[in-house]
């Protein structure tokens, strides 16, 4: 499935991961100096991936694993489900039709997403 694809079909991060191939598991907390001490095949991670969110002075940090996991917080995993949401709304008032995008984001109503997603078949 292609990236792209992937992003406009799910509503949240961890179904996006899982278009992907990746399995979202959810730890109580991940120091980030100790992640840089596990990259490697030795240690089991493949990449770490911090973020720093300013409005909440915190540091959520993603790790990807080798054996195709991803561990994150949920703090972490709540903040990329808002970012993915607000992706998606960009992406889609970029090809022209946000009404399909937004009513997925939000959760509106099955019609309405269905009648927006026959309107928007030449995008896919």
């Amino acid at each position: 499935m292609a990236m792209q694809e992937a992003i406009i079909t799910t509503s949240s991060c961890r179904n996006f991961l899982h278009k992907l191939g990746l399995r979202l598991v959810l730890v109580k907390q991940i120091h980030e100096q100790d992640c840089y001490y596990r990259l490697g095949r030795a240690g089991g991670v493949r990449a770490v991936l911090p973020v720093h969110d300013i409005a909440s002075y915190s540091t959520m940090v993603t790790l990807v694993n080798f054996d195709s996991t991803v561990s994150a917080t949920p703090n972490a995993v709540d903040f990329y489900d808002d970012q993915l949401a607000q992706f998606k709304i960009q992406l889609m008032n970029k090809s022209g039709n946000p009404s399909w995008i937004e009513a997925r984001a939000r959760g509106r109503p099955r019609e309405l997403q269905d009648h927006a997603w026959r309107k928007t078949a030449w995008l896919r």
